[in-house]
């Protein structure tokens, strides 16, 4: 069936899109945003329970305890608070593949992009970046739920062919469905009214080429498709002989210090599921 004839009215999301745009529609910290932060929050119990536990756990263990919602939003951080929020909104969608194809190619390398994306923005020293780079990370690939979603048996029918053949997922899916998880991807993002740069990073990432956009578009393109690689060579994903040149294309287009290209090669599938951040984030979602 071609992308054009996919009615995506009738693939049931077990999230609602109108929370996670408007999560996303919130990009500055104005008195105002907060507000509307806190309001997203306390409709849903699960969300603002989750945030407290967040706020109290070890991994961000203060002095005092938190015990509501703004004090929670203004210790951690707007940015922190919201991309925590689209975490919690995801879990839902990445419950939709109860299987183990799906939670290892899907589910953890989206996760692990998230928090690849995040370190890189650090290391960068680009902390306006890092929160941004985590989201992106987290919702890369969600053109793979949504194609879950509509015909379960034929994308897991697409992941055994390309892990089978060693072809690209998105080779695989354009074969079996007519369009990849790029394509339905992008015409997703854009229904959703995700920021545009969501929008490219969702339909461009398997590319590791320049963009449209200001400097610092690009860079938080290039730090996603970098994370997007570096994830599928630790073994989150499938990482093909082709991936190594775009790997090096992404690495030279963000100008990585040595140190910083060292740390993320000598990286290991068990260093990354030991680490505290992952371990934390997965807890969250579990």
């Amino acid at each position: 069936m071609p992308l054009t004839e996919v009615d995506l009215t009738k693939i049931k999301l077990p999230t609602h899109p109108r929370v996670l745009s408007g999560i996303m529609q919130l990009s500055d910290e104005s008195a105002l945003n907060f507000t509307e932060l806190d309001k997203l929050i306390r409709v849903d119990q699960g969300i603002s329970t989750s945030i407290l536990k967040m706020a109290n756990s070890s991994f961000y263990a203060r002095a005092n305890k938190i015990t509501s919602l703004p004090q929670a939003i203004s210790l951690l951080g707007f940015k922190m608070i919201r991309s925590m929020i689209v975490l919690l909104t995801s879990k839902s969608l990445f419950e939709t593949g109860k299987y183990e194809k799906f939670r290892t190619y899907v589910y953890k390398h989206s996760l692990v992009t998230a928090i690849l994306a995040k370190s890189l923005a650090e290391k960068m020293a680009m902390p306006s970046l890092e929160e941004e780079a985590f989201v992106a990370g987290l919702l890369h690939d969600i053109g793979k739920v949504i194609m879950n979603l509509q015909d379960r048996a034929l994308f897991i029918a697409s992941m055994n062919n390309a892990l089978e053949n060693q072809i690209s997922f998105a080779e695989s899916e354009s074969h079996l469905f007519g369009y990849n998880h790029t394509d339905i991807g992008k015409r997703v993002a854009e229904i959703w009214k995700l920021p545009q740069i969501f929008v490219q990073i969702v339909s461009e990432h398997e590319n590791a080429s320049d963009i449209d956009g200001d400097q610092t578009t690009k860079v938080l393109f290039n730090i996603v498709a970098c994370a997007n690689i570096i994830a599928k060579k630790l073994g989150f994903g499938l990482y093909l002989p082709a991936d190594a040149s775009q790997l090096e294309e992404t690495i030279r287009s963000l100008g990585l210090d040595r140190e910083t290209k060292r740390h993320f090669a000598e990286l290991t599938r068990a260093n990354m599921e030991a680490d505290p951040f992952y371990r934390f984030c997965a807890g969250m979602i579990a």
